[in-house]
C-alpha cells in the first residue's frame, strides 16, 4: 500500500541499488523522484514513469514531508582515502544539512556492514549495532563509510530531520547471480568458512520503508538476511541449481599472499604504483576470511521487519536453462 502519499527522494538512480529501490518503491504506488548526475543513464526508470533530476535541482523540488534515501557512493577499496571520505562522508553531509533545511521528514543514509569493518573478532562474536570497528588501513570504502556515519550523527538535530542509517549486508536478486559464461570458470576461495552475510534487494526494500515510516526509528540498523551462509554453504546451494559448475579451488591462505606478491611483481615490472599494496592486500584478507555474524533484532523488533525472499527459493528461481551454452565453451 502507497506510504501515506509522502514522496521519496532516492540517489544513485543510475546505480544497481538506487534503482531497483526506485523501481520498489514505485510498484507500492509510491511518489518517486530518482536522482543521478548529469548524464548518467536513467532510461529505465523514466520509462517505467518515475521522475529522475540531477543533483542541481534538488534545491527546487524538497519539501516538507519527502523521505530522502541516500544510496549513491564510492566503493571497492582501491584508491586515496580521501576521495572516499569526500565522496561517501562530505557528499552526505551536505545533502543531510539541505534535507534539514527545507524540512525533510526522515534522511536515510545507506552505509554497510563494512562500517564494522571486516577484521575477526575474538570467538567470531555475533555483532548489534553497539559493537566497536575495527578497520585495517586498506579498508578505505568502510572507514569512510562510518566516518560518514559519525559525522552525520553529530549533525543531527532533535524535532528536525530523522536520521536513520541502514547497514546492509551483501545486497543481490533482481540480476542474474552469475552469466553463463561464469558459472562455467572454477572459483577461487582462500576460506570456506567465510560468512556471506546477504541480504535480497526486496527484504531491503522493505526495510527502507519500515524505518521510514516508523517515527521512532532513528540511529543504526543492520539489515542482513536471516541466513548468513558459510561460503561453502552458498557455494554448495549455486552447484545444486547449476548457478556455479565446478567445486571451487580453495588455494588457502599460502596461496592468497602468493598471488598478491605475484600481483605485486606486475605492478613493478609495469611501473605501476605499489604504496598501498600491503594495505590493499591485507583489505583484501580480511574480507576473503571474514567470519562475522550480524545481529538484527533491533530492526525487527522496533519495526517488526521480516525478511520475506528467502536465499535457497531465490536461487532455484534463478536456475539457467539447461540448453544454455557458453562461447568459451565451444571447440
Amino acid at each position: 500500500m502507497p506510504s501515506m502519499n509522502r514522496r521519496w527522494i532516492v540517489t544513485g538512480a543510475n546505480g544497481y541499488l538506487g534503482g531497483q529501490l526506485c523501481m520498489a518503491l514505485h510498484r507500492r504506488g509510491d511518489s518517486v523522484v530518482g536522482v543521478a548526475r548529469a548524464g548518467r543513464s536513467v532510461n529505465n526508470l523514466e520509462d517505467t514513469g518515475i521522475l529522475c533530476v540531477t543533483y542541481e535541482a534538488l534545491p527546487s523540488i524538497l519539501s516538507s514531508g519527502d523521505i530522502f534515501v541516500h544510496c549513491a557512493g564510492m566503493v571497492g577499496n582501491s584508491g586515496d582515502l580521501e576521495a572516499f571520505e569526500k565522496v561517501n562522508s562530505g557528499w552526505a553531509m551536505s545533502l543531510f544539512a539541505l534535507s534539514q533545511e527545507h524540512g525533510v521528514d526522515c534522511f536515510i543514509y545507506i552505509s554497510s556492514v563494512a562500517a564494522l569493518g571486516y577484521k575477526n573478532r575474538p570467538c567470531d562474536a555475533v555483532l548489534d549495532e553497539s559493537a566497536l570497528p575495527m578497520h585495517v588501513d586498506g579498508e578505505l570504502y568502510g572507514r569512510s563509510k562510518l566516518l560518514a556515519e559519525q559525522t552525520l550523527s553529530g549533525s543531527a538535530v532533535p524535532n528536525s530531520t530523522r536520521l536513520v542509517i541502514l547497514r546492509p549486508g551483501l545486497i543481490y536478486g533482481r540480476r542474474p547471480f552469475s552469466s553463463s559464461c561464469s558459472r562455467f570458470r572454477r572459483p577461487v576461495v582462500v576460506d570456506q568458512e567465510q560468512r556471506v552475510p546477504l541480504v535480497h534487494i526486496d527484504n531491503f526494500s522493505e526495510a527502507v520503508v519500515k524505518v521510514a515510516l516508523h517515527p521512532e526509528a532513528q540511529g543504526v540498523f543492520f539489515v542482513v538476511d536471516e541466513e548468513q551462509p558459510t561460503l561453502r554453504e552458498f557455494n554448495s546451494l549455486k552447484m545444486r541449481y547449476g548457478l556455479m559448475q565446478y567445486s571451487p579451488l580453495n588455494i588457502g591462505k599460502a596461496g592468497f599472499w602468493l598471488i598478491w606478491l605475484l600481483r605485486g611483481f606486475v605492478r613493478t615490472m609495469r611501473g605501476r604504483g605499489v604504496k598501498h599494496l600491503k594495505d590493499e592486500a591485507f583489505a583484501d584478507y580480511c574480507f576473503q576470511t571474514r567470519r562475522l555474524f550480524y545481529n538484527t533484532e533491533k530492526l525487527r523488533s522496533l519495526t517488526e521487519w521480516m525478511p520475506l525472499e528467502q536465499l535457497d527459493t531465490v536461487l532455484r528461481d534463478s536456475s539457467p536453462a539447461p540448453m544454455e551454452t557458453c562461447e568459451e565453451t565451444k571447440i
